[in-house]
Parts: structure tokens; C-alpha cells; sequence
């Protein structure tokens, strides 16, 4: 979680998430980050979306759009809600 509140407003790959989690944990897998992603998915406490072939982890669970603008993604959130 606290990787995930340092690095997660970027939208990042589950790859570049296991990347930054490997500094601290040496030894976390895959697997290990993929089943906890999946918990907190069903939790409500984060998305899971796909862009050009990599699974990119959300943390903004509100309703916004998601905007691409060459390999990052940006919250547009509408200022009504």
C-alpha cells in the first residue's frame, strides 16, 4: 500500500510497480503482487486496466477518464462531482 500511495497517481505497469516493491522486498514475485492486486480489486481499493499490452493499476476508484498522452496516463475528473 504504501508503494502503491508513492507511485500510483503515474498509473503504473504492474511491472514498474514489482519493480519499485523489489528495492524494499527483494524477493516479492509476480504471482505474490498479482493475488495481492486482485484482493484490493475486489476490496474496491483499486482498478486494474490495460493499455498497449501492460496491466496499469489505478487508485482513483471515483468516476473520471483516464486521458493517454504518450506513455502516461492523467485523471480528468469531472469538477461538478
Amino acid at each position: 500500500m504504501e508503494v502503491l500511495e508513492e507511485i500510483g497517481g503515474e498509473h503504473p505497469s504492474m511491472n514498474r510497480l514489482l519493480e519499485r516493491i523489489r528495492r524494499d522486498f527483494s524477493t516479492v514475485s509476480f504471482s505474490t503482487l498479482y493475488s495481492n492486486l486482485l484482493t484490493l480489486k475486489e476490496l474496491g481499493l483499486v482498478e486494474l486496466f490495460l493499455i498497449e499490452e501492460a496491466t496499469r493499476v489505478e487508485i482513483n476508484t471515483k468516476p473520471h477518464v483516464n486521458l493517454i498522452r504518450g506513455k502516461s496516463v492523467v485523471d480528468v475528473e469531472d469538477p461538478k462531482s
